[in-house]
């Protein structure tokens, strides 16, 4: 029996490493979770109680944990760790385990995100897909082993069920529209640039279509500081020239939304991963804004133009020609996450 510490942060991470670690304790190891931000009711979600939770943002709501002493009472085999965008628990969780010679492992759900703990040495990567896993070599030392699991947004669609309270939203919708939009908004620097490309883009598509707007979890209680509004009710205005487009929901996460709509918008959201496997067309927004985020990981373009699965727009136009079903052969290039391989990729290490 392996001892494992989980530790994770972000919605995407958690939702790679929740997988992970219940096939982990199925497979009769001993699992430790510490966890922090948006991603981590999910654990909670899934029946497994955390050691420590720490608060939904740490520069918001700081909180502290004795990260010597966590490892004196765990005594893990390993730290598996998430790479969040804003870097916490993550780091000092590393940092501390590479001092006691323990085996980091790092499980990505995004490309090129090892850039953001470049100070701690992992013994094993755990990536989405090829295109990732080059970059990761580069990134890593070498004969470091970098092993792919696939993608937390890539649906099993032999498995996936649709979720009621989605249908119930679409099958309303499509009541009154043919088509159905998601446009899936990131980084909160990125949506309002991404909308004033998107917005006069889709006034120029012809067709009877609707839009359901999405933000991330992450931007739903941010505040302008100037204003004193929530970020999502300032963007919500710019919808007014397609209001009578626009349709409404609440729901957690944009996945089901991408997989069952007709297809998606977004710069850089991995929902975009979920459209394109499930046949959906998938178009980015290119703005200064996100490939200034994409370039503080050292990527250079949008991994899905770069996959070739997508069509970047970076200025209004007809959408009609980008809106083409993937082909089979690019469907291909995105796996679903493999959470059994993982845990066999980790017992590997360390067995």
């Amino acid at each position: 029996m392996l001892k494992l510490l989980f530790v994770s942060k972000d919605f995407g991470g958690t939702k790679t490493l929740v997988p992970i670690g219940l096939t982990a304790k199925a497979a009769g190891h001993e699992i430790t979770v510490v966890c922090e931000g948006k991603g981590a009711p999910l654990w909670i979600r899934a029946g497994v109680e955390p050691y420590f939770m720490g608060s939904s943002d740490f520069e918001t709501v700081p909180f502290s944990l004795n990260v010597p002493a966590l490892f004196d009472e765990v005594k893990p085999d390993a730290a598996i760790l998430e790479i969040p965008y804003s870097i916490n628990l993550t780091k000092s969780i590393g940092l501390e385990a590479n001092i006691r010679s323990i085996p980091v492992v790092i499980a990505q759900d995004y490309w090129s995100s090892l850039c953001g703990l470049p100070e701690v040495n992992p013994s094993l990567v755990l990536t989405i897909d090829e295109y990732a896993k080059k970059i990761a070599e580069s990134q890593v030392n070498i004969g470091t082993p970098v092993r792919i699991i696939g993608n937390h947004a890539v649906p099993n669609l032999r498995d996936y069920q649709e979720k009621p309270e989605v249908l119930n939203i679409l099958s309303e919708a499509r009541k009154k529209f043919d088509k159905l939009f998601v446009y899936v908004g990131g980084h909160r620097d990125c949506v309002e640039p991404e909308l004033k490309i998107l917005i006069p883009s889709l006034e120029f598509t012809p067709g009877n279509w609707g839009l359901i707007p999405r933000y991330h979890p992450k931007c739903c209680n941010l505040f302008d500081k100037a204003s004193g509004k929530k970020m999502p009710e300032i963007w919500d205005n710019l919808f007014e020239p397609i209001a009578s487009r626009i349709v409404r929901c609440n729901l957690e996460t944009s996945d089901d939304l991408a997989i069952l709509c007709d297809a998606c918008f977004s710069g850089i959201s991995s929902s975009m991963s979920s459209a394109l496997v499930s046949g959906k067309p998938a178009v980015s927004i290119r703005t200064p804004e996100s490939m200034a985020l994409l370039r503080e990981v050292n990527l250079e373009e949008i991994p899905w133009v770069a996959l070739g699965a997508s069509r970047a727009i970076e200025q209004a136009q007809d959408l009609s020609p980008l809106l083409v079903p993937p082909t089979e052969e690019i469907r291909k290039k995105f796996r679903p996450l493999d959470a059994s391989f993982a845990v066999r990729a980790i017992e590997e290490l360390l067995l």
